[in-house]
């Protein structure tokens, strides 16, 4: 009994003297308790500075900019944000060009994808490529990478060579403006979620047949996102070496984390091929229109696929009924249209009109295509160079005031009030910016947008080309 006791208290003893020597370890004599070591979690860097910021209202009470700039505040609170605001995009747009020549435009300013190509020509706007490894939103985080996270077109609408000068937000969107006054006269019922180009020009002839109707349909079908969306609408191909060049199933080399391709490392130096640059795959066409790839091969536009040719002559016969024209729209003359093809940029110069309209009238989408939707322009955020007056600090603020758009909860920002589609996916999946406005009778004003239903690209590539044929003939 004796030794069990003595061993119990060994036991004890060695039990206190264990106990106190792992304290030891873990408190300091009056001072605070270690930790045992771990890797630091990445933090913000410190900037300290302004930013202007100049951007434009997307309606009357549109706060999403300041909102916005809060949200950036409050990873950056030494950076304090100007808001150089215009009151529509009318007003901006019409200006943007000449505040980007003399100097006077914001560190960040919006941008649509029409412009890249010129003002990178012209040395205006900022390469974001350098900033785009190892993004990390701070709050879990995760790394941001542009091409996961924003649609394919608005991806690509942002590059020009081997760039990207544009960090998308949202798209400019076609949709339809219809006069439901008209409608009810003419006998004709809402159109409907599915509704088709058959739907379109059926609706425009029964809207002729009233007198008070000025005209049935206005649509500008030399507008490429329109004409480029019945090009492939019917799966036609419209730059056969560019596409085939995405569908190619060849292996990849291999790649490191960064997507950057990685050398065999059993191969020999004689036996590492030496990078050779892609000569260009066919001459350049005279009187065809054309683009330049990232690989400066020269990729020409074909309207002959088989296709190709079916939607445009789709187009072609809606034209030739006469029920649809291409027509300037004054606002005032918004209650003798029964549809109009527009956008949000359009469709804001008629709001003060619409506001004391006595008819009513609505947006609903555009009308589907077998394969695709209309296109549209991407706007987004570029960084202005100002070289001799900005520091390096200064651009890479900017910048970061830019990227921060890629971060979902400032997106949903940024959105508003859902009067624009969000480039972002996981935004634009939330829906809910397609209420816009509450009180219409069709909801799906915006269709829910996938990746194939951006043509927008067959925007981006004429963009391209007009850019370099200005630059060679001014």
């Amino acid at each position: 009994m004796k030794k069990n006791w003595i061993r119990i208290i060994a036991i004890c003893l060695l039990v206190v003297f264990v106990g106190t020597t792992v304290g030891c370890t873990i408190f300091e004599e009056d001072g605070p308790r270690r930790t045992p070591s771990s890797t630091p979690k990445p933090t913000p860097r410190e900037f300290v500075g302004q930013i202007t910021f100049s951007t434009y209202k997307r309606s009357p009470n549109d706060v999403s900019a300041h909102a916005f700039a809060h949200d950036f505040a409050m990873i950056y609170p030494n950076v304090d944000i100007v808001i150089d605001e215009m009151e529509s995009a009318e007003e901006y747009f019409a200006t943007l060009d000449e505040r980007i020549k003399n100097g006077t435009i914001g560190d960040v300013f919006v941008i649509d994808d029409s412009r890249i190509a010129e003002y990178v020509e012209n040395d205006y706007i900022v390469d974001f490529t350098p900033y785009l490894e190892d993004l990390i939103e701070y709050k879990t985080y995760k790394r941001l990478k542009p091409h996961e996270i924003l649609f394919d077109a608005a991806y690509k609408s942002a590059q020009y060579k081997k760039g990207m000068y544009m960090m998308p937000t949202d798209y400019n969107h076609k949709f339809v403006f219809i006069n439901y006054d008209l409608f009810s006269k003419a006998g004709l019922s809402v159109p409907g979620d599915k509704w088709t180009f058959e739907d379109f020009v059926r609706c425009a002839e029964e809207l002729s047949k009233l007198d008070e109707v000025k005209i049935p349909a206005v649509m500008d079908y030399l507008d490429p996102a329109i004409w480029g969306a019945f090009a492939r609408g019917f799966t036609g191909v419209l730059f056969p070496e560019e596409e085939e060049e995405e569908k190619s199933t060849e292996t990849p080399a291999s790649t490191d984390e960064n997507g950057d391709a990685t050398p065999d490392p059993e191969a020999s130096p004689s036996e590492t091929p030496a990078p050779t640059k892609k000569e260009p795959k066919i001459e350049k066409p005279e009187g065809s229109l054309y683009y330049i790839n990232k690989e400066d091969s020269i990729i020409t536009l074909t309207l002959t696929n088989e296709e190709v040719l079916m939607g445009l002559t789709e187009l072609a016969e809606i034209i030739k009924q006469g029920y649809v024209q291409k027509a300037d729209v004054n606002p005032e003359d918004l209650s003798g249209i029964g549809m109009i093809v527009t956008d949000k940029m359009e469709f804001n110069t008629w709001t003060d009109v619409l506001r004391n309209a006595e008819f009513e009238w609505d947006l609903i989408h555009f009308p589907t295509l077998p394969k695709r939707f209309v296109g549209v322009n991407t706007l987004g955020l570029a960084v202005s160079k100002k070289t001799a007056e900005v520091s390096e600090e200064q651009q890479d603020m900017s910048v970061q005031f830019a990227l921060h758009t890629l971060i979902q909860e400032a997106a949903v920002i940024y959105a508003g009030n859902g009067e624009s589609v969000p480039a972002s996916k996981a935004v634009n999946a939330m829906k809910f910016w397609r209420e816009y406005p509450v009180r219409g009778k069709n909801t799906s004003v915006f269709a829910t947008y996938t990746e194939n239903d951006f043509p927008s690209i067959m925007t981006y590539l004429m963009n391209i080309e007009a850019a370099r044929e200005y630059h060679k003939i001014g």
